[in-house]
């Protein structure tokens, strides 16, 4: 594989540090096969294998962008332009007082990544239960039946509400589904909001009919660890597999309205479920916690060259929220105000588009 399939991104300020530090000595390569186009790399948290596509090391798995290993082999290839420098005697050997092992937040990520590699189809699933705008964190399944895999591996549980599970439906989508299946609702009431309220006020009756399946999903074990970077993670990924975020192309109209009306983004979507705004200009953006690979400067900066404008506050006017790890009161607030979240991985998205939309 050419490594030209990441060209793309090799401008952005994250990657040029990596492209950086991959000319050090300290990166210099233990092994380089050039039939294979693969590389071995030492560092401090252990021995690293890298390919031009591929490299085994936290970073690449965590962001799915090129790590500097992956940099450095291409230079060794000749693949990616670059004066580097050689010895191994400054390469970084593994720490005795750590582990090889990440710490505890980085290793739920890759037992995550691990778990979750076979089963791409249960991403968008975890991007709905990590969406911090959820209810209590929660989402909504129609049919736990579809989520077994991630109920069999620790990664959700399951309870009951039935009021949560019909208060996704519309009022008129509700009583449709009431009247097609036939369920009695009191003659005496003729007004549409009182046969809406008969309905929550008999909400275990009519969800047992309707979705006798369903059932309320909440983050467990892995998920719960380090629950932004599983969601930058896999928002990425799922972008990865060609496919918008929280959005899959299905027949079932049932579950395509499921994730629009859950995804972060519902109040900026097209009926496709979509981002409708696809660049930043005049737009005004607010940052608020730690991103997975960008500081905060770095974000601002590609915020600004994008045409966007950088908020310190979230009012009725901001457009969009990056929020990361140990997000503060504008997060809280964003929410109060239904400003559309969305995470780094979103953000080089929407920047990308922008990017492509001018040339």
């Amino acid at each position: 594989m050419s490594f030209a399939k990441w060209a793309d991104y090799h401008d952005l300020p994250a990657q040029q540090k990596r492209i950086e530090n991959a000319k050090s000595a300290k990166n210099t390569p233990l092994d380089i096969s050039t039939e294979g186009k693969s590389g071995k790399f030492s560092g401090s948290h252990g021995t690293y294998y890298a390919a031009l596509e591929y490299c085994d090391c936290f970073d690449f798995k965590s962001r799915k962008l090129p790590c500097k290993h992956m940099y450095r082999l291409a230079m060794e290839l000749g693949e990616f332009e670059g004066n580097v420098e050689s010895d191994l005697k400054q390469v970084n050997q593994p720490s005795k007082n750590l582990t090889a092992s990440p710490s505890a937040k980085n290793k739920a990520l890759l037992d995550f990544a691990e778990i979750i590699e076979p089963r791409p189809d249960m991403i968008p699933w975890i991007c709905k239960l990590l969406y911090r705008g959820s209810a209590n964190n929660t989402c909504v399944c129609l049919d736990i039946q579809d989520v077994s895999f991630l109920i069999d591996n620790g990664l959700v549980s399951v309870s009951k509400d039935y009021v949560q599970v019909l208060e996704i439906f519309s009022q008129r989508n509700l009583l449709l589904q009431v009247q097609e299946a036939r369920i009695y609702i009191p003659s005496e009431l003729k007004l549409k909001r009182d046969q809406y309220q008969w309905c929550m006020d008999n909400a275990e009756t009519v969800c047992n009919i309707l979705y006798p399946n369903a059932g309320i999903l909440t983050p467990n074990g892995l998920l719960t660890v380090s629950p932004h970077k599983i969601q930058a993670f896999a928002s990425r990924r799922d972008a990865q597999l060609n496919s918008e975020f929280l959005y899959c192309d299905s027949e079932d109209e049932t579950v395509n309205k499921l994730l629009k009306e859950y995804a972060p983004h519902n109040n900026k979507t097209t009926n496709d479920g979509i981002f409708e705004n696809k660049n930043l200009d005049g737009l005004s953006i607010a940052i608020t916690g730690i991103l997975p690979s960008l500081s905060r400067e770095e974000a601002a900066e590609m915020i600004k060259e994008a045409g966007g404008r950088l908020s310190g506050s979230v009012s009725s006017k901001t457009a969009y929220l990056v929020a990361g790890e140990e997000a503060g009161s504008k997060l809280q607030k964003a929410q109060e105000l239904r400003i559309p979240i969305i995470g780094e991985a979103e953000l080089l998205d929407i920047i990308k588009n922008n990017k492509k939309s001018k040339s």
